[in-house]
């Protein structure tokens, strides 16, 4: 059985079919791969892929030239038009092509003024909602931790994707002429938008959102005008989205700490209300807003005595090591770095979609959960020679090497800080794989079918580390430690929290 905290593996057929069809077979989700529960990040394509570049080479007109190259004649033809249109050559892989491989009528949705993204969310969870409730459906959506068994369907539970899903964040509103309608919603319809969510209001058109999302990504990949965005984009992207408005910033304040606590169940005093909790995930979030979330609401609540038993867990749904100590350096590293670089850090990734001691320590300190991720840029790997690139032996050596380092630092940090228990490191790892999203995965793992390899490799991993330093493991067998990376670690956490 496996679980993965972090994927989207509806989003093609979403797509594809209109929002109108269900999923065809019960392997969309994983089943025949023995996957048991999965968390699904509902997220509405930010405007930021459809918008171009201000001031660049590439607008409206050039995102949808390119998609349509893209589509009708392949990955080649779209970047040589990308290159006579900016006059600079592509260099590396295509990924950065992805989000533009969305049919062209979508892309014109998107770039209009009509696109809303919350009605896109409530679009794509009534979508996963009407698939759940067909003949033979491929999974089970959760309400909450009493519906959760060991049965061998496959269960969902939802995420959230970036606040800019409950509608702010729109760029229009940057052009705005003084006096124009904003599309950016205030601070009272978001507020009131994520008691929606948490069951406790009806939706505008009187219906129910009846399935509480367990985390909410407050970035992604552009500016929400909130909180500050980790920067994803390696060169060239940049020709295309126009990320650095936001990157890198602190939460702006009152308004991102109020949304937090409204998230959270928390008054302005930080003390629990009647309201359920949506638990936040650090992924994406930049140095300096996780900073000011630690600063300002996880730490002044996490070490109230009378809050002992109520702590806020820490989520990273997916991340892996930046190499670096504290979440200031990483911060002013990222202030003087230009776009589309990747700074290197001991060969880790030094930059904030990555996690520094710190993050663990408050992660590991809250009882939060770490989802390693299989991305392989996001882990460090390096791309094998060009002459051995294709064999299983050459995937794998990459694939475990990346895995292993990260790995090891992550595990290595309780023990290096003297932490009271630092074996319970092992409970709050998991997968968060990225599948279906902006991601280049693993070869050795391109999708769930191959699951049951990476426990396989996780083993393995893990018996050269109880070699090295058998103090990190335990009494632990290595083979009980990769059930819980893979499925135990989840499913504790969601009966706790969900």
């Amino acid at each position: 059985m496996y679980a993965d905290v972090s994927c989207r593996p509806g989003r093609a057929v979403y797509e594809e079919q209109g929002n109108e069809t269900a999923f065809g077979a019960p392997h969309d989700f994983g089943a025949a791969a023995g996957v048991r529960l999965m968390v699904v990040t509902l997220s509405p394509p930010e405007k930021g892929f459809f918008t171009g570049v201000p001031h660049g080479k590439i607008d409206r007109a050039g995102i949808r030239e390119i998609s349509r190259a893209l589509q009708h004649d392949g990955n080649e033809a779209a970047l040589a038009l990308l290159e006579r249109l900016t006059g600079q050559r592509p260099q590396g892989d295509d990924a950065f092509l992805r989000p533009l491989r969305t049919a062209l009528h979508r892309i014109q949705h998107f770039q209009s003024n009509r696109y809303d993204y919350f009605q896109e969310l409530v679009n794509e969870y009534r979508f996963y909602l009407n698939t759940a409730h067909a003949d033979s459906p491929p999974f089970r959506l959760l309400k909450d931790k009493s519906t959760t068994d060991e049965t061998p369907d496959p269960k969902v539970i939802f995420a959230i994707g970036g606040i800019h899903a409950l509608g702010v964040g729109n760029p229009e509103d940057d052009h705005a002429r003084p006096g124009e309608p904003r599309l950016d919603v205030r601070m009272g319809t978001l507020k009131q938008r994520i008691r929606q969510l948490k069951g406790e209001e009806p939706l505008d058109d009187g219906t129910w959102w009846t399935h509480r999302p367990l985390y909410i990504t407050l970035a992604q990949h552009f500016c929400n005008t909130l909180f500050g965005h980790a920067p994803t984009f390696r060169s060239p992207a940049h020709l295309l989205y126009h990320q650095t408005r936001f990157l890198g910033h602190s939460i702006q304040r009152p308004h991102g700490l109020d949304v937090i606590k409204e998230l959270l169940g928390l008054s302005i005093e930080l003390h629990p209300t009647q309201s359920k909790r949506i638990l936040i995930d650090i992924s994406h979030l930049s140095a300096a807003s996780r900073l000011d979330f630690y600063k300002h609401i996880i730490r002044p609540f996490n070490q109230r005595h009378e809050y002992r038993h109520l702590k806020i867990p820490v989520v990273a749904s997916r991340a892996a090591y930046s190499g670096l100590d504290r979440l200031e350096e990483l911060a002013a590293r990222e202030r003087q770095e230009a776009p589309g670089q990747v700074p290197r850090e001991n060969g880790f990734v030094a930059t904030s979609l990555n996690l520094t001691d710190e993050d663990v320590i408050e992660i590991f300190n809250s009882r939060g959960l770490l989802g390693l991720t299989l991305d392989k840029h996001q882990l460090g790997a390096e791309e094998p020679m060009r002459w051995w690139k294709l064999t299983l032996k050459s995937e794998t050596r990459v694939s475990d090497h990346a895995l292993k380092r990260n790995l090891r630092q992550l595990v290595a940090i309780p023990f290096a800080y003297g932490l009271e228990s630092p074996l319970q490191i092992w409970d709050r790892l998991c997968i968060g794989t990225g599948f279906e999203q902006f991601t280049v995965p693993l070869d050795r793992y391109p999708g769930v079918n191959q699951l049951a390899t990476l426990e396989e490799d996780l083993v393995k991993i893990l018996t050269a580390l109880y070699h090295e330093e058998p103090l990190w493991l335990g009494s632990y067998r290595p083979e009980r430690l990769a059930r819980k990376l893979c499925y135990e670690n989840v499913m504790e956490f969601v009966k706790r929290n969900y």
